[in-house]
């Protein structure tokens, strides 16, 4: 695995703008990585609940995920469940009303998606989480955890390789710096978006400006954040 370095992301359409994605100097290892970008902060608030449709189909995406599939993504998420009961959120699985829609994509599917033939996995805070189909269960399972990790609020990634949010699929497991990001840190932060409210373009409700929606990957060779322009 290549460091993660300063670099230029060739990524469809415009906006393209790098959050949380390292540089060519060193970063201390001891500093938690700040999982807020473009100083907006998007989370579902405490004592609270997410629905997610685990495998949501449109004209767009109509392959939905096999059963296996399903059942990885499922215990990917699940694997922030004792996190979250420290703060009073609940997951629960559903078509009905869902909060959280996500889509499986085939690999021509996702190069067009994404810009890139690098994408595991993409979240965006218009709460669309996006699966490359065809993966493992190791690789499935990772990706569903990290992308629910910014499904959760923590929209940049690590700059340390044992996290499971860091850019490249490194880590397959949560480790305690991405549990305390999220417990000790963005959830003790008011968001300006509670995603649970958060439909169709994005207004900030003091300043009136029009904020455009985040979208983050997960990738084989490096960090990919930008912004959209839809």
């Amino acid at each position: 695995m290549c460091p993660l370095t300063r670099r230029n992301l060739l990524i469809g359409g415009s906006g393209l703008l790098l959050f949380g994605c390292g540089g060519s100097e060193s970063y201390t290892a001891a500093k938690d990585y700040y999982p807020v970008t473009n100083r907006y902060i998007f989370h579902w608030g405490k004592n609270s609940s997410i629905v997610i449709d685990k495998d949501a189909t449109n004209t767009s995406y109509s392959l939905g995920g096999s059963v296996n599939e399903l059942s990885w993504f499922e215990t990917g998420v699940n694997a922030w469940a004792n996190t979250l009961n420290e703060i009073g959120i609940s997951v629960s699985f559903s078509a009905s009303s869902p909060d959280v829609k996500v889509y499986w994509l085939n690999s021509t599917q996702m190069l067009a998606k994404a810009g890139s033939p690098y994408v595991l996995g993409q979240a965006t805070t218009e709460k669309e989480i996006y699966m490359l189909k065809g993966q493992d269960q190791t690789t499935t399972t990772a990706v569903a955890t990290h992308e629910f990790g910014h499904m959760l609020g923590i929209w940049s990634h690590s700059f340390d390789s044992n996290d499971l949010m860091y850019p490249y699929l490194n880590s397959t497991s949560l480790n305690n710096r991405d549990k305390r990001t999220l417990v000790d840190f963005l959830y003790e932060l008011s968001p300006d978006f509670d995603l649970h409210d958060v439909a169709g373009p994005l207004v900030h409700s003091s300043t009136g400006v029009s904020i455009p929606h985040y979208v983050s990957s997960l990738t084989t060779n490096g960090c990919q954040i930008h912004t959209s322009t839809g």
